[in-house]
C-alpha cells in the first residue's frame, strides 16, 4: 500500500513547473503515485512522452461531464482550472483505495524533503491544513486569501476526509471567483477550507514552518542551511510554494512579485529549484523544441528580482 495518493492539476503553461514537482517528489518522497489531471491536448501529449515514474496521467476529458461541464461555460480558464482541485481530488479518492493519504499539489510546489514529516505530527487526523504564516508585509492578505493555502491539502482514506471533500467540491461548484470578496470569505477554491474545523473533527493545522514556505512568508523566517539541509527556523524545509515565480527563458527567471529574495532563500531554495527547471527545459525541448506555453511573457512578468543564469549576474 501506498503512503500517499498525490492529485495534481496541470496545463501546458505549468509543464516544466510541474516536471521539477515531479522530479522532487522522485527523490525525497519515498511510497507515493502521483496522478495528474492534463487540462489541455498538449499537457497531455508532452507529459505522455516522457512517460514519468510514478506517475498516472488522466485527460481532463475523463472527468467533463455533469456538474464541471456545466461548471465550465460559467466561469473563466483560471476559475475552471481551481474548481478542478477538489473534483479531481474527490475522484482520486473514490477511484483509487490502495493509499494511507491523499493529498491535492499545486503543480508549483517543489519538495526539499519527505512529506511524511507532516503526517507524523497527527497521526490521528483526518485533514491536514497548511496557514499561509503571512509575514508582516503580507498581513492585510488574511482578509482575501483567508487562512489556509490549498495548494497542499492532505488527507486520510476516512469518511471525514471523504465528506470534507465532498463539501469542498459543492462549495466551488456554487463558486470559484477569482475575484477576492472579503465580505463573503470567497477567493477560488481557497476559502472554504476555512470551515472545516469548524464542520469537521479531526482537523490539524500543520506546525511544521518548514511546509508550504512561499513568496508570502519566506520574508518572515530565518533561514539557513543545518547538515546540508535548508532549514526554516528549526524545522527542515519540506516543500516551498512558487507562487509568483516566473520562466522567462531557460536561463532567464522573475523570482518574486513584491521584493527581492535574500541570500539565503535564494541560494538554498530558489536556484536548486531553478536548475531543476533547467533540466526539465532540456528534456522537453529535445522531443518539442517549439513548446513555449511555459514561458511568462517578460512585457508583463515583474522586474524586481530577476537572474540571469546566462549572464551570470543578478539585476534588480
Amino acid at each position: 500500500m501506498k503512503t500517499f495518493f498525490f492529485s495534481s492539476v496541470v496545463s501546458s503553461f505549468y509543464i516544466f513547473k510541474f516536471l521539477a514537482m515531479q522530479d522532487s517528489l522522485l527523490e525525497h518522497c519515498s511510497n507515493y503515485h502521483l496522478f495528474t489531471l492534463c487540462v489541455d491536448a498538449a499537457a497531455y501529449e508532452i507529459l505522455e512522452r516522457l512517460d514519468l515514474k510514478n506517475t498516472t496521467l488522466i485527460p481532463v476529458s475523463e472527468l467533463e461531464k455533469g456538474r464541471l461541464y456545466k461548471a465550465k461555460k460559467d466561469r473563466n480558464y483560471h476559475e475552471y482550472c481551481w474548481t478542478l482541485k477538489p473534483f479531481f481530488l474527490n475522484h482520486i479518492m473514490q477511484t483509487y483505495k490502495d493509499t494511507c493519504y491523499y493529498a491535492n499539489l499545486d503543480a508549483d510546489l517543489y519538495f526539499y524533503s519527505d512529506p511524511v514529516q507532516i503526517i507524523s505530527e497527527s497521526p490521528s487526523a483526518s485533514i491536514f491544513l497548511t496557514d499561509h504564516n503571512f509575514s508582516a508585509e503580507f498581513l492585510s492578505s488574511y482578509e482575501t486569501s483567508g487562512r489556509f493555502n490549498t495548494g497542499f491539502v492532505c488527507c486520510k482514506k476516512d469518511r471525514t476526509a471523504n465528506a470534507a471533500v465532498n463539501w469542498w467540491l459543492d462549495m466551488c461548484y456554487e463558486k470559484c471567483s477569482l475575484i477576492a470578496d472579503a465580505n463573503r470569505e470567497i477567493y477560488g477554491d481557497q476559502r472554504y477550507v476555512e470551515k472545516w474545523p469548524f464542520l469537521f473533527p479531526n482537523v490539524h493545522i500543520i506546525s511544521s514552518r518548514g511546509a508550504n514556505v512561499a513568496q508570502w512568508n519566506v520574508a518572515g523566517y530565518k533561514i539557513h542551511e543545518k547538515d546540508g539541509e535548508a532549514y526554516i527556523e528549526d524545522d527542515r524545509l519540506i516543500f516551498y510554494h512558487f507562487s509568483g515565480l516566473e520562466i522567462l527563458s531557460k536561463d532567464e527567471y522573475s523570482l518574486c512579485t513584491f521584493y527581492r529574495i535574500e541570500d539565503n532563500p535564494l541560494n538554498l531554495i530558489y536556484m536548486p529549484y531553478i536548475e531543476n527547471l533547467r533540466k526539465q527545459i532540456t528534456l522537453v525541448q529535445v522531443c518539442f523544441p517549439d513548446f513555449r506555453d511555459s514561458y511568462a511573457n517578460r512585457i508583463f512578468a515583474a522586474n524586481i528580482h530577476r537572474v540571469n543564469l546566462s549572464a551570470a549576474l543578478t539585476k534588480p
